[in-house]
């Protein structure tokens, strides 16, 4: 889908699979949640193509990921100023540090 201009009162969900461009000059308002939702098919999507971000939702953005239970996964948050406590309960979960790499590629995980 395509967005030129709009304004949505109630909640937004994009499904896997699903997506939602905003074209440039184009502005999305939503007065409520804005909901991405994956599974083991695919996420859906958000592209704010605009120059200067034409998004505004006035409530709560909430993306999920599916992560599956086997193997290693980078994942990263989609948005700024963004939480979790997904990763509580595990000493696995590594950091890169730029500043930290000395011609190998084991420098700067952390």
């Amino acid at each position: 889908m395509f967005v030129l201009s709009a304004n949505i009162m109630a909640q937004f969900i994009i499904k896997p699979g699903s997506s939602v461009s905003i074209a440039n000059s184009g502005e999305l308002y939503i007065n409520t949640n804005l909901t991405l939702y994956s599974n083991s098919s695919g996420s859906g999507h958000l592209a704010d193509r605009t120059s200067g971000g034409s998004l505004t939702v006035t409530s709560n953005i909430i993306v999920e990921r599916y992560i599956s239970s086997s193997g290693w996964h980078n994942v990263g948050s989609p948005i700024s100023s963004s939480g979790t406590s997904l990763f509580n309960t595990t000493d696995l979960i590594f950091y890169y540090d730029e500043n930290n790499v000395q011609n190998d590629w084991n420098f700067g995980w952390i």
